[in-house]
C-alpha cells in the first residue's frame, strides 16, 4: 500500500490533488490547521507544521511512503517580500529530513516560477539560470537545493514541481483572473493595469493532475508545471469581460503597472509533456468559463 502525507491539503492546490491521489490508489493522510474538507476517503490530521516535535510524531504514527509538500505562506499581495518565507524554508527542510528518517521513499514538493527571475524566453529547468529577485523565490530555490541534495545523498526519490500561474475554482480573488471576475459578476468596474505583460496560466485541475502524476512516477529533479503558452493579461481580462457580457466595465490602464513587473514569464513544458506524458485538459476559454460559473455559485451561496 502506498501511503501519502499531504501538507497544505486544504489549500488551493491541495484540495484539487486529494481526490486524484485517492483515484490512483493512495492511502491519503492530509494535514490541516483548519476544518477538514468534505472529500471521501481522506484521513485528516490536525497539526501545525511549525511545531517540529508534533510533526515528527505524526510522521512516526503514519509511516508514509510518499510526501507531497504543498504548505507554504501564500498571502496575496504579501507573500513575495515576507521574511516568513525563510521560516518556511527551514521548516520544509526539517520535514524532508524527518520523512527520510522514518523510512519514507519519495518526496514531491512545490516550487515556483519566481525561482527563475526575469527571462526573455521560456524558462527551462536545465538551461535557464535561477536568479530569484524576491524573498519568496529565494526561499523556494534554497528549499529545492536542499531537497535535491537530500535525494543525492540518501535513498530518497525527490522531485520539485515548479508551479507557474494557476487559476480556477477556489483561487484567490485578489489574483488574475479572479480579481476581474469577482468585480464584473457584481456589475462593478474592474480597474486593471494596461495588462501588456505575458504570463503562463494553467487551470488548477490541470496543475493538480500534473502534480499527482509526478508523485506517482519516478521522475526526479525540477519540473515546470505550466502550459508553455503565454497569454497577455489584458487578453485574459478582455475574455472574462466578453464572457460575462460587460466589456464596458473593464477599465484597462486605470491603475499603473509596477516598474519592476517582468514583461514575460513563461515556462517550457517539454519535461512535463515528454517525460511525464502529461497533457492539459483545459483550453483557456473553457477554463475561464468554468471558473466564472464557480464564482457565480459562490456569490449565490454567500447571498443565501
Amino acid at each position: 500500500m502506498q501511503r501519502i502525507l499531504v501538507t497544505g491539503a486544504s489549500g488551493f492546490v491541495g484540495r484539487h490533488c486529494l481526490p486524484l491521489l485517492v483515484q490512483r490508489g493512495f492511502e491519503v493522510h492530509a494535514v490541516t490547521r483548519k476544518s477538514p474538507l468534505v472529500i471521501p476517503n481522506i484521513q485528516w490530521h490536525f497539526a501545525d507544521l511549525n511545531h517540529s516535535a508534533a510533526t515528527t510524531e505524526l510522521l512516526r504514527e503514519i509511516q508514509p511512503t510518499h510526501l507531497l509538500h504543498l504548505a507554504w505562506y501564500t498571502e496575496a499581495g504579501a507573500f513575495a517580500a515576507s521574511p516568513v518565507n525563510r521560516g518556511w524554508h527551514a521548516l520544509s527542510t526539517a520535514l524532508f529530513r524527518d520523512f527520510e528518517r522514518v523510512g519514507g521513499k519519495r518526496i514531491v514538493a512545490t516550487g515556483s516560477c519566481f525561482e527563475y527571475g526575469s527571462s526573455d524566453a521560456a524558462c527551462d529547468e536545465l538551461r535557464t539560470p535561477c536568479r530569484p529577485t524576491s524573498i519568496y523565490g529565494q526561499a523556494k530555490l534554497a528549499t529545492a537545493s536542499c531537497l535535491e541534495e537530500l535525494g543525492s545523498t540518501t535513498r530518497l526519490s525527490t522531485a520539485w514541481a515548479r508551479l507557474f500561474y494557476l487559476y480556477g475554482p477556489y483561487a484567490s480573488d485578489r489574483r488574475m483572473p479572479g480579481v476581474v471576475i469577482s468585480s464584473l459578476i457584481r456589475n462593478q468596474a474592474a480597474s486593471c493595469s494596461d495588462g501588456n505583460q505575458w504570463r503562463d496560466f494553467l487551470h488548477i485541475e490541470d496543475a493538480a493532475s500534473a502534480v499527482v502524476s509526478l508523485v506517482d512516477s519516478d521522475i526526479t529533479g525540477a519540473i515546470n508545471v505550466c502550459s508553455g503558452s503565454p497569454v497577455r493579461i489584458r487578453d485574459m481580462a478582455m475574455s472574462v469581460a466578453r464572457l460575462l457580457g460587460c466589456p464596458d466595465l473593464l477599465h484597462l490602464g486605470a491603475i499603473p503597472t509596477r516598474p519592476d513587473e517582468p514583461e514575460l514569464i513563461v515556462g517550457s513544458a517539454l519535461r512535463l509533456i515528454n517525460e511525464l506524458r502529461w497533457r492539459p485538459q483545459y483550453l483557456l476559454e473553457a477554463g475561464l468559463r468554468q471558473t466564472i460559473e464557480f464564482y457565480k455559485l459562490q456569490q449565490l451561496a454567500r447571498a443565501a
